[in-house]
């Protein structure tokens, strides 16, 4: 998951290479204000990346080590009361695997700065001049 945000987080700044060189001329007057724009989202990129790795590792490293568990286990004689706690830890461990799904919408409007809440707020704004 790291690789491939960090894979994501380059090809957005080689994609902004690109644009800038093929309109430097536009950018001439503004350039430092634009890169300085430009390390501030490649900042809230990385910071988001990273919380959304170390949440997904909280979230999902339960689960597997339950399932180490069980399959380490399973072989042995267990009671009902051993097996239904264990059927309990389980599910428990499923729902904070379900909850890593949506985590990212959580993350990347708590952490995106500023860049992804006007975003999204831009997207609310169009989908209700859609409507009216």
């Amino acid at each position: 998951m790291i690789t491939f945000g960090l894979l994501t987080i380059s090809n957005v700044q080689n994609s902004r290479r690109r644009v800038f060189t093929i309109t430097a001329t536009q950018f001439s007057h503004n350039g430092p204000n634009q890169s300085e724009r430009w390390r501030k989202t490649d900042s809230y990129l990385l910071v988001m990346l990273l919380v959304q790795t170390v949440l997904y590792c909280f979230f999902t490293l339960p689960q597997a080590i339950q399932k180490i568990y069980s399959t380490m286990t399973e072989s042995q004689i267990k009671s009902s009361l051993q097996n239904a706690i264990e059927n309990l830890g389980f599910n428990i461990l499923l729902l904070l695997t379900y909850f890593s799904s949506g985590m990212p919408f959580y993350i990347y409007t708590l952490c995106g700065g500023k860049i992804f809440r006007q975003t999204l707020l831009d997207v609310f704004k169009s989908i209700c001049m859609r409507s009216k």
